[in-house]
């Protein structure tokens, strides 16, 4: 296998985790969005999940 196939082996792995803890987090976001007077029905869930994976993203490449 070249370099570049395993660089994008490991790229695929780290989306498909970002995918599933982003899954997480707006499953979370709307289970807390039930529960009435909740700070999280203030909160868009897709700009809130999408502003989060974006803050890992730049973490990890920091």
């Amino acid at each position: 296998m070249t370099g570049a196939g395993v660089m994008t082996d490991v790229i695929g792995a780290e989306t498909a985790i970002g995918a599933v803890i982003t899954g997480h987090i707006a499953r979370t976001i709307a289970t807390m969005a039930r529960v009435p007077g909740s700070i999280w029905n203030l909160v868009d869930p897709r700009r809130a999940t999408m502003r989060h994976a974006g803050s890992i993203v730049a973490v990890r490449h920091m």
